[in-house]
């Protein structure tokens, strides 16, 4: 298959759309899927990452559309990173902030919900600083990382 300019500036165009739908999918399926993941997520991540790649470069199979398409998502995650560095807002937007899912041994579940986490997560994140129950814990943070940060009440 030959690759002509026209071909080359779809692959650049709908990598560059792709790169952002899935930053903006990922920022929105939560911190769980950031902090470790588990043999299900990798499969998902795999998956995602032959899914559009068809999408990216337009079944073009040349090493022009590859390195085009590559090129591209690159820049991007430069680009992108480079934004994330000096604008609060791109960061806030793109990492999230911190979200407080424990507060007095209470456990908020609204906000843990939204971080992805259940009860079993918060446990074994209290379990790792060698905690028996939510009771022990001042605070427990959701970290934009994925993370939990356990403070310990005194």
């Amino acid at each position: 298959m030959t690759t002509n300019a026209k071909d080359l500036v779809f692959v650049a165009a709908a990598s560059a759309g792709i790169y952002l739908f899935l930053i903006v999918l990922l920022r929105v399926f939560g911190r769980r899927t950031l902090a470790e993941l588990s043999a299900v997520d990798l499969v998902v991540m795999l998956c995602l990452g032959s899914a559009v790649e068809t999408a990216m470069i337009r079944a073009d199979t040349s090493l022009a559309a590859g390195v085009v398409s590559a090129a591209v998502l690159l820049s991007m995650n430069g680009l992108l990173t480079r934004v994330v560095f000096v604008s609060r807002l791109a960061r806030r937007f793109v990492l999230g902030g911190p979200v407080l899912v424990v507060h007095n041994g209470r456990v908020l579940a609204s906000n843990a919900a939204r971080c992805g986490l259940s009860d079993d997560d918060l446990h074994q994140a209290i379990r790792q600083r060698e905690l028996e129950s939510f009771e022990q814990v001042r605070f427990a943070v959701a970290e934009a990382d994925g993370t939990i940060t356990i403070i310990e009440a005194k």
